[in-house]
């Protein structure tokens, strides 16, 4: 068996991750993967079209585990922000302890997929500027909103919205674009920090507001748009030592 110590804070970034997974946790795509490659925690989600990681804190052990929704919503039970959790793994059970409280799973054994091939690599990104978290939740809610929907709108590629909907880089501005068939064009911008490229993709603007609640609302996030569309729109915040990334798949 291993035991980790995992501090509180820790425990709740990566509990902000949990929403990117799918229901049923005997599944790979059901559970949220804790992974250390003997000096950093990693936490990593995915449904297949959102992806999510955070970088946590310095271990020095190996491990691969899938942890299920359960054991975050548990382990707060009587532990105050300044506690740690103990977890311990063996090959059938995952033990969580702390302050005197305690409960233990099955251990499930998945074959995770690989979420690192689906976040965007420095080499495809074709444009990116930096906007604070709240920032783009409100240019993106605001432009869906705005208008309202009439039944004969065109629908977006695989998308559940009604008009097709982009976000974008250009002249120093992150923005939106909903185009209304029947109403026009509705577009929303808002001046960025550290803006480089010029670049539109189609997103899905329902995951897209999903992926952004990952992060803080006063948090600097870097929107990074692919050179095409077979790679996925990406946001992240912090440095390498302390790392939320999340992605989300474009359309064509």
């Amino acid at each position: 068996s291993i035991t980790i110590t995992i501090p509180h804070e820790e425990l709740e970034e990566a509990w902000s991750i949990v929403h990117i997974i799918k229901p049923g946790e005997t599944r790979a795509l059901g559970q949220v993967r804790l992974q250390c490659d003997g000096t950093q925690r990693r936490w990593s989600a995915t449904d297949s079209v959102r992806a999510a990681q955070i970088v946590g804190g310095a271990d020095p052990n190996t491990y691969s585990i899938g942890i299920p929704p359960l054991l975050f919503g548990a382990s707060n039970l009587g532990m105050d922000g300044g506690s740690e959790i103990q977890l311990t793994v063996d090959a059938n059970t995952l033990m969580v302890e702390s302050q005197g409280v305690k409960f233990s799973l099955p251990t499930q054994h998945p074959s995770f997929p690989d979420v690192d091939g689906r976040m965007l690599t420095d080499e495809v990104v074709g444009a990116q500027a930096t906007v604070r978290a709240q920032y783009l939740h409100d240019l993106v809610k605001m432009s869906m909103t705005l208008r309202e929907v009439q039944e004969e709108e065109n629908t977006n590629n695989g998308s559940d919205f009604p008009a097709p909907f982009w976000v974008f880089i250009d002249e120093g501005t992150v923005g939106v674009v909903a185009d209304w068939r029947t109403v026009g064009e509705t577009r929303l911008q808002r001046q960025a920090e550290n803006v480089t490229g010029q670049r539109y993709t189609m997103v899905n603007p329902h995951l897209l507001l999903s992926i952004i609640k990952v992060f803080d609302r006063t948090d600097e996030i870097t929107v990074k748009i692919p050179t095409t569309t077979e790679f996925p729109i990406a946001l992240e915040s912090g440095n390498r030592a302390k790392r939320t990334e999340v992605s989300l798949k474009s359309f064509c």
